[in-house]
This record gives C-alpha cells, structure tokens and sequence, in this order.
C-alpha cells in the first residue's frame, strides 16, 4: 500500500477512470436494466460493474483521505452513477448503494472533500464550490419572486436553465455567497476558464458583485481568446449591447459566429437574431432559420420558439403550421411561456384538421400563467369566460382579465377582453367608460382589436364623446395592422363621408385590402362597388359577379344573395333564374331575410322553381318575422288575395301597417286601400289620403287614388287630410332615426 501511496495522481486516475463503466449504466432505464438481469450473463455484468464501481469509489476515498487533492475533488463532485432505481426489484438481492445518494449527510460529506481539495488549491474543487454558493443563491432568489403556489414551477424553470445541477444538493450546500466569490476568484487566479467565466458573468449581470461591465469585457476577452464557446458568445453580448465596450454589431457578430461554429447553443441563437435583422451583417433569413435549427436541435428554448415563428410565418424557410405547431410544443415543454400560449389557441382552435381540445387548451394557458405570462392569464381568462375546459366562471374572468392587463408588462389581449367585458355586462356591471378606457389601453399598445374597438366607441359615441373624425383615425390605425374589421370600417367612413372627406377610390382601396385577406365581407362590398358608375369609379357587372362568387363560395348568406342578385337579372353572368333560386335558397337556409323574400318571390312566380303559393308564403313570412320590409308586404298581399294562406284581412292589415310604419310605399298604398275600401279596420277616407299621399312619392297609381279621394273633400277635410300625411311621414321619420 506503501507504493500506492507513492504514486498517489497516477494511480488515483487509474482508479477514477475505472469507474466509466458505470456511467452507461446510469443512463439506462428500468426496463433495460430488467431486460439485461433477465440473462446470467447479463446479471453477471451487472454485478461485476458494480463491484469495480465499488472498488473504485473506496479506492478513490483511500486516496482522498490519505490527502490527494485530486482524489478529494473526485470524491466531491461525485454525480451518483448508480441509478436509484438499481435497489428495486428484480435487483434488491444486491447492495449496489455506494452512499445514501440525495441525503444532506452525502451532501455535506462532499463538500468537506471539496473544501479539502480548495485548501490545497486545487482549482476545479475552488470552482465548484464557488458555483455551488453561487447557484444557491441563484435557486432561492429565484424562488422567492414566485408565490408560494408558484414555486414548484419556479424551481422547474430554474433547471431547466441549469440542467446538469441537481437543485435539492445545491440547497443543502453550505457555501456562502461571499466563499462562493473568494473560490471562484482564487481559481480564477490560475486561470480556471469555467471560474473566469463564471466570475466575468456576476460582474456583467451585477446581481452577486457591484456591475461592473468594463471588468466583465476584459474577463470574456481572455477566455474568449482561450477559445471557449461561452466566453465569446458573452463578448459577443458586450460588443452588441455596448457593455464594457463600444457598441460595435460587426465585432458581435464575428464572437457569435466563433461561438456559434464551436456548437454553442446560445451563439448559435444570437448569430440567427443578427441574420434575421441585418444587424452587423447582411440579411439572410434562410442562414438565420438554419442557424436556429442548430440551436433549437440542442433544446435552445428561443430559438425552438423563434423555428415556430418562422415556419408559421414561412420567413427563410417554406410556410408549414403542423412543423410550427411542433417547434411551439417543444418550446412549451420547455416552459417558454408564448410558445405554451400558441399551443393553448391550437388547441381552442385548430387549423390543421385537429379535434378542438379545450382541456389541452387550458392545461397550456395555465403554465403559461404559472410563469405570470400576461397572455397566459388573458386566454385562462378567456376560457372560465366562455366555458373552455373549466367550468364557466365570469367573475373570475374579470379577475383574471384584470390582473393581465395590470400586470408590469400588460396583455393587451387581456385589456381587450376586460373592456369587452365592461363593454357587455359580463361577469362585472356594464360601463361603457370604463370599457371605452380598457380599449384605449390595448390600443395604446398597439393592438389591433383595441384600436378597431375604441374607433367603434368613438363613432358610436359608446363611453366617450361621439367624435366620427377620431373614429377615423384610428379604424385607420387598426387598418393598417392588416385588421379586416378596421378595414371594412374605414372604407365604409370613406363611401359615405363620415369623419373624412367622402372618397370613393379609397373606400374600393380598403375594401380591396379586406377581400384579398380572404375576407368575405371583404369580397361582397368590393363587388358591390362595382355597380356603381361615376365618383372615380366605372361600372362593371363582371367583376361585381366575380366578387360576389367569392364570397358566396365561403358560404357568406349576402354574398349568396347578391349572386342571386346577379344571375336573377343577368349582370356580369348569364341569366338563369333556377341559378338564382338556388343561390337565394342558400343564403335563405342560413336566415338572410333578404334571400328569403327574394326565394318568396321565387316561388310565387315560378322563377327558377315550381310555382308555389305555399311555400312563397312560408318564405316571405320568415323574412317578415326578422323585419324584411318585402317580405312583410308581400305576406300582407297574401292574406288580401288568400293565397297560399287563408284569406285574412285583419293579418293582412297587420303586415301591411308594418311594413308601412317603415316607409314602404306599397305596403303604404295597400295599407290605404284597405282604410279606403273598410276591409280589415273602419272605413276612413282622410287615413286613406293621408297613406295614398306618402304612397304617391314613387306610386302613380297611389297618386291617382289620392286625387280621386281629394275630389270628395271639403277645404276642412282636405286640410286634416294632409296634416295626417305629414304626423304619419314624422312617426316614420322617427322610427327610422331611432333604428
């Protein structure tokens, strides 16, 4: 043993080196391990791995004890390489437990030896007791800005940004911060790299030491010049950021590129971000997109959420949701709190096909909320709201609505939201103001839906003072975002004058801009436009037909309606009246008041379909329910005639009164007749002049009978007679100002 001892480094390598075996050992999995013991040979190998670990281990501690400063660190910074799950079955037939893995009293046993092996100076001892104190400090302080609620994500986050450190063995450490900062300087002296770099990060980020950049830069220079990876991409941040030095991007640009080159997750990142924004190089966003795929394939959590990005946005590399649907779920799974928001909106809402799963959806807002994501807590909000994978819950949508939108940095979504909520009377008292002051908010942020939404209160006067000007301005802000709604908004203000100077041109311009997102809405009032001729614009059937097409397509019920439109009269198409009918009848089904006159029509005269009084009936009245001026005075003519329902003349009045209280000249005129005639109310000729006189604005034949009557009159009779036509035209008038 004398001679051992006489060799002590050498023979302590050879008995260190002895224990590789056991690190594949380590990595396998319960199940391998049991494949493995299912065999004598593999039982056998098992044993006898275990025993060199063994040997090797109590050969390492003689040494250790007998005062090698190696030795002793190997003992300290022992990683337990024996898996735990080594003492279940089938395996508690053996003792394979080299120390009681986990527990304080291992862990404080490891630290002496390390202490043993600083005190003789021996650096990486110094090193890591120096990282040991230092990431303490980190794991509490990291903690404790998290509610108690949060800490078990708190401490989740904390490992994944220190992966190779088991965090319950650096909470039972002993090391002080300021020890941690005397071991890290005193290897630092013998230019330990990992205690250089270590000590040039607290002076950069100022949390442990007083920040002092100009001492973190000369500390990266050196190591970077030594070649490490992590020492030039922190140069690289110094030469970016201006820290420690003149800001110089191609300087940055060129330490990312060495860190990069060398494999250096977080170079590789930096390195894209500059190619993606031309910032000390030229733009290359097909080199950025690779040089994320590098780092992201290494679990960057970044640069895993910026692949999402740019395969949703087809930036560098070809437009693929499900690729970015897949680059968000491993960035979520790392707990990057957007990417666990993007997969809470896949989940409300899928685009690829996929089955909606609001639970999923929930079970991702609520990491990101964990973390205090502002739009985390917005969209969980959103989900008690409307009921999506919880139970639905108003009041604590408003609590969760709230406490986004006043979070430090807040969810302009959360802000939208809340003053929708104030905006409706749900879950708190309806206010307008305080609505109007939470879109106001978001819009100040920039959000679009904020903007679109304050411009609407300013039209409508809804919280604020109605100020059509203001509305303009910012439907126009919302606009220019690309929001469909603001768009169709502006232009409308445009095609009629309100809040800017009346401009028809421009209203088409935005209501293009609408219909080539797509937009049905969109689409149908850009076709519309083109029935009109003169203003600066040209008349054109065709292209008007090609629009509506578009938006009938989709399914849109004014599109349908407006294509019906077109081949009832044969503009920009053929004229076809069953493909008339057939496109009223779609729009129809879908509860289109105007389609289901215009299919009532349809059917009381044959075109495109059977002659059919009944079913014309049927149509007309379901438009009439929703209000539909025709279709109230076509079901009123119905009960005149009794066809395709029975003669009636009280229903027949009652539909035509209402569609005359609108200002409809035939229902008007029919309603006079019935007033002249006695049918369906008491005779009254002066209610008759009064209906025929408004019925006669359009209707010859109303004016005709109007005369008729007038011949009868006396100067008294023919005076109350046109003062009831001018009290009917202001009930009228009022109604439709009041609408």
């Amino acid at each position: 043993m004398l001679v051992v001892y006489r060799y002590t480094s050498c023979f302590a390598l050879t008995a260190v080196a002895a224990l590789i075996p056991c690190v594949s050992l380590a990595r396998m999995t319960k199940e391998e391990l049991q494949q493995i013991e299912a065999t004598r040979v593999g039982r056998e190998r098992i044993e006898r791995q275990v025993q060199v670990a063994r040997d090797a281990y109590a050969t390492t501690k003689k040494l250790a004890e007998n005062g090698d400063a190696f030795s002793q660190w190997k003992i300290g910074s022992f990683r337990d390489p024996i898996p735990p799950h080594f003492i279940l079955p089938p395996f508690e037939c053996f003792d394979f437990s080299i120390s009681p893995l986990g527990s304080k009293s291992w862990t404080v046993e490891k630290e002496l030896w390390l202490r043993k092996a600083a005190a003789k100076g021996y650096a990486d001892a110094q090193y890591e007791l120096g990282e040991r104190g230092l990431l303490r400090g980190s794991l509490e302080s990291y903690t404790g800005r998290f509610s108690q609620s949060r800490q078990n994500v708190a401490g989740t986050l904390w490992r994944k940004e220190h992966p190779e450190t088991i965090a319950e063995d650096i909470l039972q450490s002993g090391v002080s911060r300021a020890e941690a900062l005397e071991f890290l300087r005193n290897a630092a002296s013998q230019d330990h790299l990992g205690a250089s770099i270590l000590l040039g990060r607290c002076y950069y980020d100022g949390e442990v030491l007083l920040k002092d950049y100009a001492k973190a830069f000369e500390i990266f220079s050196k190591a970077a010049g030594r070649g490490s990876a992590e020492a030039q991409f922190r140069l690289g941040e110094c030469f970016y950021y201006g820290n420690g030095s003149v800001k110089d991007l191609n300087e940055a640009v060129k330490w990312y590129r060495e860190s990069a080159e060398q494999g250096y997750a977080d170079g590789q990142c930096r390195l894209a971000g500059c190619l993606c924004l031309g910032a000390g190089i030229g733009m290359d966003l097909v080199a950025a997109v690779s040089w994320y795929r590098k780092a992201a394939d290494q679990g960057n959590v970044h640069a895993q959420y910026m692949m999402a990005i740019t395969c949703t946005s087809g930036e560098g590399v070809s437009k693929d949701p499900a690729e970015a649907i897949n680059w968000h779920r491993k960035a979520a799974e790392n707990l990057h709190p957007r990417s666990g928001v993007a997969m809470g909106i896949y989940y409300l809402n899928p685009k690829d096909g996929a089955s909606k799963d609001p639970f999923e959806a929930v079970k991702w807002f609520r990491k990101s909320a964990d973390q205090d994501h502002p739009d985390g807590v917005a969209y969980l909000g959103y989900c008690y709201e409307n009921g999506e994978g919880v139970s639905k819950d108003l009041v604590e949508a408003v609590r969760l609505y709230r406490v986004s939108a006043q979070m430090f940095q807040p969810s302009s979504a959360g802000q939208v939201l809340l003053a929708s909520c104030y905006y409706r009377g749900h879950g708190v008292d309806r206010d307008f103001v305080d609505a109007a002051k939470w879109y106001r908010k978001a819009a100040e942020q920039g959000n679009s839906s904020g903007q679109h939404w304050l411009a609407f209160c300013y039209f409508e006067g809804k919280g604020v003072a109605k100020d059509l000007t203001e509305a303009v301005k910012w439907y126009r802000k919302a606009a220019e975002q690309g929001d469909v709604t603001a768009q169709l908004n502006l232009a409308n203000c445009y095609w009629v004058g309100d809040g800017v100077t009346k401009n028809l041109p421009e209203a088409v311009r935005w209501y293009r801009k609408a219909a080539d997102q797509g937009d049905a809405r969109g689409q149908v009032s850009l076709g519309t436009t083109f029935y009109t001729d003169g203003d600066g614009l040209t008349e054109d059937f065709v292209e008007a037909a090609k629009w509506c097409r578009k938006a009938a397509d989709q399914g849109d019920a004014v599109g349908q309606v407006r294509l019906g439109d077109a081949y009832y009269f044969g503009k920009g198409v053929p004229k076809d009246l069953a493909a008339a009918a057939n496109w009223y009848g779609k729009s129809a089904v879908q509860g289109n008041a105007e389609a289901q006159a215009k299919l009532g029509n349809c059917f009381y005269d044959g075109d495109g379909v059977a002659k059919d009084f009944t079913e014309a009936a049927k149509w007309y009245r379901k438009a009439a329910e929703q209000g539909n001026v025709l279709g109230q005075t076509n079901l009123g003519f119905l009960y005149h005639v009794g066809e395709g329902v029975p003669k009636d003349f009280s229903e027949a009045v009652k539909w035509d009164r209402i569609a005359a209280d609108q200002g409809d000249e035939t229902a008007l005129s029919n309603l006079a007749e019935c007033y002249r005639d006695g049918t369906g109310v008491p005779k009254n000729e002066i209610e008759a002049y009064a209906l025929f006189n408004l019925a006669g604005a359009t209707l010859e034949e109303a004016r005709k009978e109007r005369d008729k009557l007038e011949k009868g009159f006396s100067p008294e009779s023919r005076l109350r007679a046109q003062q009831r036509s001018l009290e009917i035209q202001s009930a009228i008038d009022a109604k439709k100002a009041g609408k």
